[in-house]
């Protein structure tokens, strides 16, 4: 199986050329995870995504091997096929029941490393910030270590481990006033798709925006849109 191939996958399931019925099922179910959680990553308006592939296809205990060799030959042709439209892809953590993963579009992640200030802020809150690439790096470290402490062997859960990177939510697109905000633990204005901490009004328009364009994408996909098709 290759990149063209998987991303013929649309929402309609169907036999994806070169790929067994295993495979096939796999690629329709990561291709509309994808698309309902890297909606903004794949429409060109925000820079990452942080999401989780549970697929619906059930292995035995005895068979995790098999479901993580099959879940990252996937996710590599998924990789080869995004990045044709500018998009990387990368396994975060393989966790028990699901794996979790980066997409990301490094012209996005290197115009946050343009502003000077949104720049200092990253540095300053620990990440790598010499060029996009390194930033994605220092974002999956982190989020590793985080995924390792609440899970990895001897965890004691959320208290024992690492704490979440919050100030990575700049990549996902946030406000640098609202990510902020958060951080230091203010009283936010108001909640949607994050919590805002400036104007209200214009915070809810943000929203609504967020949500059109990400929305656009999922409705193209549920009418019939192969992911080639979205990102062409």
């Amino acid at each position: 199986m290759c990149g063209v191939e998987a991303m013929e996958a649309g929402a309609r399931y169907a036999e994806i050329p070169g790929c067994s019925t295993a495979e096939s099922i796999l690629c329709h179910d990561f291709a509309a995870t994808l698309v309902t959680c890297a909606a903004g990553v794949l429409e060109g308006t925000k820079p990452l995504a942080l999401f989780s592939f549970a697929p619906k296809l059930c292995w035995s205990a005895d068979d995790r091997k098999l479901r993580s060799q099959m879940i990252r030959c996937i996710v590599s042709a998924y990789r080869e096929g995004l990045a044709a439209a500018g998009i990387g892809l990368a396994v975060v953590q393989d966790l028990s029941c699901r794996t979790m993963l980066l997409a990301w579009r490094a012209d996005l992640v290197q115009d946050i490393l343009a502003d000077a200030e949104k720049r200092r802020f990253l540095e300053h809150s620990g990440f790598c910030v010499q060029d996009a690439a390194a930033l994605v790096r220092s974002v999956r470290q982190k989020l590793a270590r985080y995924f390792n402490g609440m899970h990895g062997p001897g965890s004691g859960g959320p208290a024992s481990s690492c704490r979440f990177p919050h100030e990575m939510g700049i990549l996902f697109g946030y406000p640098l006033e609202d990510v902020e905000g958060f951080c230091t633990g203010q009283v936010p204005t108001c909640r949607g798709a994050w919590l805002a901490y400036g104007d209200e009004k214009a915070a809810r328009r943000r929203f609504e925006e967020v949500h059109a364009v990400e929305e656009i994408c999922r409705t193209h996909f549920r009418d019939g849109a192969t992911l080639a098709e979205l990102v062409a």
